[in-house]
């Protein structure tokens, strides 16, 4: 995950904004494509990237628990 961000940091800073990442406690791991994942989250940030000047774009990550099933 702070790999996938670290490689967007370069387009979030051409409009003067700042990228974050904050990781919830105990994500533990999943299974997924990790390229379609990888290529999602990209596309997130530099979606954010290009629709915000001077501004702050944070990538949260946790665990949650609905319906029965965990989620990331």
């Amino acid at each position: 995950m702070a790999e996938i961000v670290d490689s967007c940091q370069a387009a979030a800073s051409r409009g003067g904004n700042t990228l974050t990442l904050e990781l919830g406690p105990e994500l533990g791991s999943m299974e997924c494509d990790s390229h379609k994942f990888r290529r999602v989250l990209v596309e997130m940030i530099n979606n954010a990237a290009k629709f915000t000047e001077a501004g702050k774009i944070t990538v949260q990550v946790s665990r949650t628990h609905a319906d029965d099933r965990e989620q990331i």
